[in-house]
């Protein structure tokens, strides 16, 4: 199995902000997506911005509070090198123990 991350998603308190930087930094991206999806207080709303990195990889920027919502935890706010705890969890936890049997 050829073990790989393909797309990075990423909580942004600012939207138009952040696809502005990444631009400025010069990757492509077609811009902000799926607009028509509007969320409520429980459930997100859709929109997204993709961005095109290098060897077809995608980093989504999502906003903050729409990724609480679909995770299932409160959005509080905002703190260096924090995760979403208990976002696809069972995944993160599979990759950690990989890769530390691997390391062994």
């Amino acid at each position: 199995m050829d073990a790989r991350v393909d797309v990075i998603t990423l909580a942004v308190d600012d939207f138009e902000r952040a696809l502005a930087f990444y631009r400025a930094l010069g990757f492509e991206s077609e811009g902000v997506i799926a607009t028509e999806y509007e969320g409520d207080d429980t459930h997100p709303a859709g929109a997204i911005a993709i961005v095109h990195l290098e060897g077809g990889r995608i980093l989504s920027l999502y906003p903050r509070s729409d990724l609480a919502k679909d995770a299932g935890i409160p959005c509080g706010p905002a703190q260096s090198g924090e995760a979403f705890a208990g976002f696809a969890s069972t995944a993160i936890t599979h990759v950690v123990e990989t890769a530390r049997s691997a390391d062994r």
